[in-house]
């Protein structure tokens, strides 16, 4: 039971509201402050001019919710932080904060599966029916970095396929990218092809696509690049747009609220640990390889695509490529040794679970937007097809 409370809380949230996951993570925290507020919240983004606010407790802040470390604040500013003492929950810390003698190790922390977003990237390259595969960390190796890294190698070891990781970068290269581009280039002109990587994260993703540019080597059919956080102003706007691991940032900003509320009401008095997980994958062009020479497939296939929202058959297929019926599931059995059906059915049921995991949308109205008019037939073929119920399919993830 929530107890009365004299004043409401003063937060002090320090993020770089600029970036799109540490946004969403901001939008996550004040979605639980409208819901059990009202929260008073201060936002530090570490931009320039900006005025920095170090006296926390002179101030009134009962909490505060920071990134592990934003490079417009220096050392003092941190240090402040740990001398309030003050409810705090920590942003995916760096490794060396988690250490017992780092003053950051006391505060509750909240943390990005690394392992669960490096093997959802093997998986969506490994569907791509690729042979080799390889991985860019940050520019820092941060410890998030290294754990999707781990994971990443570790689900392909898991299905027969080695990794070719990239370098740990100079200390002048961190900082100059036009230096560090032309030994990527050079890696990736090496790397066997076609080659499915998985960037640590979207901007990192932008550079490997900009450096195959200028390489000219062919995306996505001699390499396929997958980001991470589905940032859409980098992801649409590469050439061609990135594929990316949709992160659950704002289930982690709520996440985070959640964990301090507690805290300042006294309802935890230990610290917290707890992580926030990926969704799914949003395909775009950069990871649609093809290995299908026939055309007439190749086609269909793109239809399908383009209308796996809508309640398409076989005939309308046929008929939009102007052949019979019983051609095109014969190229289809030749070619890719499955049904048309079959097809349709896969690339519907991956747009219903992005609408399951990207929307609120009700069952029904899911239902509706497929096509369909029979809620409980698509409930029967989703239980058929991934053992639960579209419901507990949401719930779990």
């Amino acid at each position: 039971m929530r107890k009365c409370r004299d004043r409401s809380p003063q937060i002090v949230i320090i993020h770089e509201a600029a970036i799109k996951a540490c946004r969403e993570k901001i939008l996550g925290v004040l979605k639980y402050a409208r819901i059990h507020g009202p929260w008073g919240v201060h936002l530090l983004e570490g931009r320039s001019n900006e005025q920095v606010l170090t006296e926390f407790n002179d101030w009134g802040a009962t909490g505060i919710i920071s990134e592990a470390m934003i490079s417009g604040y220096s050392s003092h500013f941190y240090e402040a932080i740990t001398k309030a003492k003050i409810p705090t929950v920590i942003f995916d810390p760096h490794e060396s904060f988690l250490k017992p003698k780092h003053p950051f190790s006391k505060f509750s922390v909240v943390y990005n599966d690394g392992k669960a977003v490096g093997q959802m990237g093997a998986d969506h390259l490994l569907e791509r029916r690729l042979q080799f595969f390889a991985f860019v960390d940050d520019v820092c190796c941060s410890n998030w970095s290294v754990s999707r890294r781990e994971a990443f190698v570790g689900r392909l070891a898991e299905k027969g396929y080695s990794c070719h990781v990239y370098d740990t970068l100079s200390d002048m290269e961190k900082t100059d990218w036009g230096l560090e581009q032309k030994r990527m280039i050079r890696w990736l002109q090496a790397l066997p092809k076609p080659v499915g990587i998985m960037a640590a994260m979207d901007a990192r993703g932008r550079q490997i696509l900009e450096a195959c540019f200028m390489a000219k080597i062919d995306v996505p059919h001699e390499i396929c690049v997958l980001g991470v956080d589905n940032d859409e102003i980098v992801c649409d706007t590469t050439t061609p747009p990135m594929s990316s691991v949709m992160n659950d940032n704002e289930k982690g900003g709520y996440l985070a609220a959640q964990i301090l509320d507690g805290l300042m009401q006294q309802h935890i008095r230990k610290r917290q640990v707890a992580c926030y997980r990926p969704l799914y994958v949003v395909s775009r062009r950069s990871t649609q390889i093809s290995f299908i020479s026939n055309r007439l497939v190749l086609d269909a296939l793109e239809y399908i695509r383009i209308n796996a929202g809508l309640n398409i058959r076989v005939s309308d297929i046929a008929r939009h490529l102007n052949v019979s019926r019983r051609l095109l599931e014969l190229h289809f059995k030749e070619t890719l040794n499955t049904t048309i059906i079959r097809e349709i059915q896969r690339f519907r049921f991956d747009y219903i679970k992005q609408l399951l995991l990207g929307s609120d949308l009700s069952i029904g109205e899911i239902t509706r937007l497929c096509g369909l008019e029979n809620e409980s037939h698509l409930a029967a073929l989703f239980k058929k097809k991934f053992g639960t119920t579209m419901t507990q399919f949401r719930k779990r993830q």
